[in-house]
């Protein structure tokens, strides 16, 4: 592990926090009884690490364990925590998204933030939100579809911040998120309760299909689900590296 015991990383995405420090160790059982998570992501935590992982979902935390157990810095953890929540809680977080980080180094003093914050497209104007009579849209007309939907960047943010202060490769980091798209994870309560608020969910075509079952009700809590397409998307950028995010058939589907 690259200076790893002399290093700490705050990530916040929308409700995302993921934080790595040398001091203490992880405590993923806080969270455990509000979330179905893999067993091994709810051990007690071994008086030999010198860390602790706070993500939204235990799978995240497992995703960040298994980097830091390869020799991972916190920031390389970070990203494959990030990876992991895009897919088990993907109404905070994602790819999609933006995010902040601070990177504290202990051995120097220094503090270093990284902004990740979506921006307005550049072909945004002031009526865009506004329909033919000059009267604002409803809200739902505006939020919903492509017309709210900033540049994303915790992309290129996790790609800085990885330049900077990784170790091991970028498609190391991108693999535990991967497995699971392909392989499954539970839905956990906090997915299911959302979606029972937001029914209107399921008018979505793709959103219907994929968060509820046939007649039309949220997935239960504890069922398997599986994302190839996010599967096939951090292959891409496995394979291709961050900028095939913003360039290439990922930014083309996605304007």
């Amino acid at each position: 592990m690259r200076n790893s015991a002399a290093r700490g990383v705050i990530v916040l995405h929308a409700m995302l926090c993921v934080l790595l420090s040398a001091s203490c160790s992880r405590h993923p059982e806080e969270q455990a009884s509000a979330q179905t998570a893999p067993q091994s992501a709810e051990a007690p935590p071994s008086p030999e690490k010198h860390y602790f992982i706070s993500a939204a979902n235990p799978y995240a935390v497992e995703a960040g364990e298994k980097i830091l157990a390869r020799g991972g810095t916190a920031v390389d953890a970070a990203i494959a925590t990030s990876a992991v929540l895009g897919l088990v809680e993907p109404q905070s977080s994602g790819l999609g998204g933006g995010a902040f980080m601070m990177f504290f180094d202990p051995a120097t003093g220094s503090l270093e933030t990284y902004d990740g914050r979506e921006v307005a497209p550049a072909t945004a104007q002031p009526d865009r939100f506004l329909k033919s009579d000059g009267e604002p849209m409803a809200f739902y007309d505006a939020v919903v579809g492509g017309l709210s939907v900033g540049v994303p960047g915790i992309v290129r943010m996790l790609e800085l911040a990885h330049n900077e202060h990784g170790s091991l490769p970028w498609s190391e980091l991108l693999a535990p998120a991967a497995g699971l798209a392909e392989n499954g994870f539970e839905v956990s309560p906090r997915l299911h309760g959302l979606l029972e608020l937001y029914p209107r969910m399921k008018r979505l075509p793709a959103a219907g299909a994929y968060f509820f079952d046939e007649a039309g009700e949220p997935w239960s809590v504890g069922h398997v689900l599986r994302n190839e397409p996010y599967a096939e998307t951090l292959r891409t950028l496995s394979e291709e590296g961050p900028e095939a995010f913003y360039s290439g058939q990922i930014a083309q589907e996605i304007v």
